[in-house]
């Protein structure tokens, strides 16, 4: 399944969460910028890492620019 695809079933909070993570924001600053905890922001990232079928940060941006690499390859 692409990382798109996998995204529409996360919550619009999660999927919010995760452009957050994707800019490289810390915990603490996604919650200020969400309105939420700290550990909010932990729950939802214990949600979202094996529901997109990664287990870092580090895995998140990886599957979002071979998303990426995959378009600009194909053209699409």
């Amino acid at each position: 399944m692409r990382t798109l695809e996998r995204c529409e079933h996360l919550s619009p909070r999660e999927r919010h969460t995760v452009a957050l993570l994707l800019e490289g924001l810390a915990d603490k600053q996604i919650a200020d910028r969400l309105g939420i905890s700290v550990h909010t922001v932990n729950q939802y990232t214990k949600s979202i890492y094996p529901r997109l079928g990664v287990h870092s940060r580090t895995g998140l941006c990886a599957l979002f620019l071979e998303q990426v690499r995959s378009a600009l390859i194909s053209g699409t």
